[in-house]
């Protein structure tokens, strides 16, 4: 199995191989990034992280986009993948 490598930014950057050790670098305030908004509601509820708005990001917006084989129905994972992505243009 490999292993993803997560990251935090700030002045130096920290590397991690999963998403709690991420947020509890992103809670000691070792710098900013990425995580689930599940894994991370009890926190910005609390006030221990906060929530940048993504204008001040340097990337783009990001697009989606989902297939489905012809004559092949999608399984309840994709259809709820595809419902929670958005509307499919």
């Amino acid at each position: 199995m490999e292993k993803t490598q997560q990251g935090v930014a700030g002045k130096h950057q920290w590397l991690v191989n999963d998403l709690g050790a991420k947020r509890d670098l992103l809670k000691a305030g070792l710098g900013w990034g990425h995580l689930p908004r599940h894994l991370v509601d009890e926190d910005l509820a609390s006030g221990r992280l906060v929530e940048l708005e993504r204008r001040a990001w340097h990337l783009g917006p990001l697009t989606f986009m989902t297939s489905q084989r012809r004559g092949h129905d999608l399984s309840p994972c994709e259809s709820r993948l595809v419902e929670l992505l958005g509307e499919v243009t």
